[in-house]
């Protein structure tokens, strides 16, 4: 498959920036994925999990808070949000976000 730019991005730190053949995200409509020469997007995340295949194979769960996803053609994907965890799996990756919505409506602050 032909791979593409990704970088996920929060406020404090880079969570991820490499090249991936595909991530799927959840938008805020629904989830849904990205593939390399997607046509350019800006598009609303809720809190959810964040999947990223790289081209060896391997597949990377992040957690999220929200936040946007870019496609633009010449630079890549890019993912910017307020907070996000590396997670081993999609279960953790759910449960860790589950965790941020939680604790941000409760009006405490885990920054």
């Amino acid at each position: 498959m032909t791979e593409f730019r990704l970088v996920i991005l929060s406020p404090d730190r880079e969570h991820y920036a490499g090249t991936a053949v595909s991530v799927t995200a959840p938008g805020q409509d629904g989830e849904f994925g990205v593939l390399a020469r997607h046509i350019p997007l800006v598009a609303g995340l809720r809190a959810g999990a964040v999947q990223v295949r790289e081209s060896g194979g391997k597949t990377l769960h992040f957690a999220v808070d929200g936040g946007v996803l870019g496609v633009d053609p010449g630079a890549g994907v890019r993912i910017l949000i307020g907070r996000a965890a590396a997670c081993p799996d999609p279960a953790a990756a759910h449960k860790a976000a589950a965790e941020f919505g939680r604790k941000t409506s409760a009006g405490q602050n885990i920054g």
